[in-house]
């Protein structure tokens, strides 16, 4: 087997298959990852046995530079979009010995017409790091060459958030374990929630690995993940995908999302002109005062940002004695701000605003540069980013819940309303949490806000795909809306198992085997308080017979109000439309499951 991996190294026999990851919201590529394989008729076919034989025979670090070498040398024989990275994985061991032989990653890039800032190194985590000063010498000689650095598998391995704190990686991928099946875990929901926010706290972006279907991808970009790679997108290839973006998955028709239209940095760009790096002060002053402009992006000859110069750094240049004169040829590529803030034009507002944040307090923050695929695109002033973040929070107040971001009541009557006119079918399905009063008060309101989390996932997962819109009420209400009851009430079946089975997570051991508590009445007496469950009730409405949304809430309520009377569960009404209130006739109705 020794000779064998000898054999693979030295006649160049490894094979690079290349993953994008993108961005989960456009579908744009941030990179690819380059995987490696041994020969196909080999017993080290698979990355697991070569590196298992490489570190048995001590050749971890001569293993780990081929395959390097052989994943820069097919990405750059592709053709692919210029602003494409590619990610490479590193040993630790493997970063330690490149300590005596600095620069040889680097080297194998300029033979092929590469530069570092193309390439990130990964850092597997599923590898024991004996020497972590050594280790933080090789990244920092990385970065002091233009890579970037990327801490993979995180939470497989040995270090975990002590890594991450001694590194500060500029990229962290979370490890498979905690993505799959993450639409259904409660603890694998909090671990990743965590990390969002500790990556938006640092400065890290974080990829999300193995995702491999449509309610994963949901669930993490609900918790605000950006960037995601894994089999729902595409497939490891020997080919990198020459666009620029990856052609996303068919979504449900409504998500968890508010029904508004997602704000980014496009909205707000100003496609000023650009200024070149050897353009003189005194030409750059004279198109600030004829256009009256605060700022102006310099550019290279690839329209790629340099920088930012501001009006008012021309004017401390200027201000001094003999200032214009001994400044005005001066090139403006000297002059640029010390650091600003550039971004994509689809990066939403909300990250935006982090990223403006995040920096120290100067006037050369006031403008943001924007990019396409790299290209300058424009400028946006901070003012205005503020003021549409403020509009923003106030329209998401009014027509999202804060808790779920669930659409609320607003959307909702307008969405009934727009069926009636149409006179399309109308469903309507009323979730209720039953005994979550008590609930809330004996455990706490932080554990009623997971309950309620928990059931509006749930909520989304079943009905989405079926075309239901999902609405948040207020408290524990829901409401989703549909076109054919028979469809309502499966997904209404479903929803009732999904939440019994959820339901233990929230729950003390003890508690959950005696099917309750002891609490309190409201009369202050004590008393036993059963577990959470829900109560549905389904209604379909008959647009001839509905003159409002009014109407519609009537009859939903009623048919809650049933399902509570049975002591949960499911309760479909058979009424139509509201009671005149000259008939005498009872409701007509019909008790399901």
């Amino acid at each position: 087997m020794c000779s064998e991996l000898d054999s693979i190294i030295r006649r160049q026999r490894l094979k690079p298959l290349f993953q994008p990851i993108v961005d989960m919201g456009s579908g744009q590529q941030l990179g690819v990852e380059a995987l490696i394989r041994g020969p196909l008729d080999s017993p080290l076919h698979s990355p697991g046995a070569l590196f298992k034989a490489a570190l048995r025979d001590g050749q971890l670090y001569e293993l780990d530079l081929a395959c390097r070498a052989a994943a820069i040398a097919a990405f750059a024989q592709q053709q692919h979009h210029p602003d494409l990275l590619l990610f490479i994985n590193v040993t630790p061991a493997g970063l330690k010995a490149e300590q005596s032989q600095r620069g040889a990653t680097a080297q194998v890039l300029a033979e092929h017409g590469l530069v570092p800032r193309q390439v990130v190194i990964e850092l597997s985590e599923q590898y024991a790091i004996e020497d972590p000063e050594l280790l933080k010498a090789a990244v920092a000689h990385y970065r002091q060459l233009g890579f970037l650095v990327a801490l993979d598998d995180l939470g497989a391995g040995y270090s975990s958030l002590k890594l991450w704190s001694q590194l500060r990686p500029d990229i962290v991928k979370i490890d498979r374990y905690f993505i799959s099946g993450i639409h259904t875990d409660p603890t694998r929901k909090a671990f990743v929630r965590s990390l969002v926010e500790l990556g938006r706290a640092t400065g890290a972006r974080i990829i999300a690995e193995g995702i491999e279907n449509r309610e994963e991808w949901q669930q993490l970009t609900r918790m605000g993940l950006q960037y995601g790679q894994g089999f729902l997108f595409a497939r490891p290839a020997a080919e990198v995908p020459p666009e620029a973006a990856i052609a996303l998955p068919e979504l449900g028709p409504r998500s968890i999302q508010p029904q508004l239209q997602r704000l980014s940095a496009r909205q707000l760009c100003q496609p000023l002109p650009p200024l070149t790096a050897d353009t003189s002060a005194a030409t750059a002053w004279g198109l600030m005062q004829t256009r009256r402009l605060h700022a102006m992006a310099v550019v290279d000859e690839q329209q790629r940002p340099l920088g930012l110069l501001t009006r008012t750094r021309l004017m401390e240049i200027f201000a001094s004695d003999y200032g214009r004169a001994l400044h005005a040829r001066r090139a403006v590529g000297a002059l640029l701000a010390s650091s600003v803030v550039i971004a994509e034009l689809q990066t939403p507002l909300d990250e935006l605003g982090r990223q403006v944040s995040a920096e120290p307090e100067d006037a050369s923050h006031w403008y943001l540069i924007l990019t396409e695929q790299g290209r300058y695109a424009g400028l946006v002033a901070v003012r205005d980013l503020l003021r549409q973040l403020a509009e923003a929070q106030l329209q998401s107040a009014r027509y999202a819940n804060p808790l779920t971001e669930l659409p609320g009541n607003v959307p909702l009557h307008q969405e009934i309303s727009a069926r009636l006119e149409a006179g399309r079918p109308l469903t309507v399905l009323y979730v209720d949490i039953d005994h979550f009063k008590p609930f809330n008060d004996h455990y706490g309101y932080a554990r009623g806000d997971l309950v309620i989390r928990q059931l509006a996932e749930i909520l989304v997962a079943e009905a989405s795909p079926e075309g239901l819109v999902v609405t948040h009420v207020g408290g524990d209400d829901f409401v989703l809306v549909g076109d054919r009851e028979a469809e309502a009430e499966a997904v209404a079946d479903r929803i009732l198992s999904a939440f019994e089975l959820s339901l233990p997570h929230y729950l003390d051991e003890a508690e959950r085997q005696r099917g309750g508590f002891t609490g309190h009445s409201r009369n202050g007496e004590p008393c036993f308080h059963p577990l959470p469950g829900l109560s549905i009730g389904l209604v379909s409405a008959d647009p001839a017979r509905c003159s409002s949304h009014l109407d519609v809430a009537e009859l939903a309520a009623e048919a809650k109000r049933m399902a509570k009377r049975q002591g949960g569960g499911l309760f479909c009404s058979r009424r139509r439309g509201p009671q005149p209130q000259w008939s005498s006739e009872a409701p007509a109705l019909e008790l399901v499951g």
